[in-house]
C-alpha cells in the first residue's frame, strides 16, 4: 500500500492527511495478512505442514509481528471453547454494555490492546505456551523483514520514522 502511495508521499511529504490515509490503507492490508495468518494456522498454504508454516511465517506472520505457531496455539483453544469464558478471544466479542464497547474501542485506537495481546502471548508471563513452538528461524527472519521494511519506507518517504508511522502504528491501531 505504501508503494502505491509513495509517489504522493514523495511529492507532498508534509501532508498529514496523506500520511494518515496511507496508514489506514496499510492497516487494512495488515488485516488481510491476519486473515491469511488464520488460513495458515489451519495449514492451508502447502500440503506439507512444515512448508506451510515456513511460508506463512515468512510471507504473512513475521511482517505483522507474529508467528503461525504463536497464533495457532490460542486460536485452536478458541475453537475448543468458542463463545465460553475460556475462549482466548472472548474479550473481543463479549461486551457487557455499550459503555464497555466504547471504552474498548478507545483502548484499541490507542494501541493498548495490541501491546497487551503481544505481551500476553510473547512476554514473560505468556511466553510459555505460545512461544515454545516458535521455530528457530523466527527471530533472525523477523529482524531481516522489519529492517527491510524500515529501509524500504525510508527510501520511499525519506523519513526515518516512516516505518513506525506507516507499519507499526497501523498494526497497533487499525487492524
Amino acid at each position: 500500500p505504501f508503494l502505491l502511495m509513495s509517489p504522493l508521499l514523495a511529492r507532498w511529504p508534509h501532508s498529514v492527511a496523506l500520511w494518515v490515509l496511507t496508514a489506514l490503507v496499510t492497516g487494512f492490508v495488515q488485516n488481510a495478512l491476519g486473515l491469511l495468518m488464520h488460513e495458515g494456522s489451519h495449514y492451508f498454504f502447502h500440503r506439507s505442514k512444515k512448508a506451510s508454516d515456513i511460508w506463512c511465517d515468512v510471507l504473512v506472520c513475521l511482517p505483522i509481528f507474529n508467528t503461525v505457531q504463536g497464533y495457532r496455539t490460542p486460536h485452536f483453544e478458541h475453537h475448543r471453547s468458542s463463545g465460553e469464558t475460556a475462549d482466548p478471544y472472548f474479550d473481543l466479542y463479549a461486551y457487557p454494555s455499550v459503555r464497555h464497547l466504547i471504552r474498548q474501542f478507545m483502548v484499541d485506537c490507542a494501541g493498548i490492546s495490541a501491546i497487551q495481546r503481544f505481551f500476553s502471548r510473547y512476554g514473560a508471563g505468556g511466553a510459555g505456551k505460545a512461544a515454545k513452538g516458535n521455530p528457530a528461524y523466527a527471530g533472525p527472519v523477523f529482524l531481516v523483514i522489519q529492517l527491510g521494511l524500515w529501509f524500504l519506507l525510508f527510501k520511499v518517504t525519506g523519513q526515518w520514522y516512516a516505518w513506525f508511522l506507516l507499519w507499526v502504528a497501523p498494526l497497533m491501531t487499525v487492524t
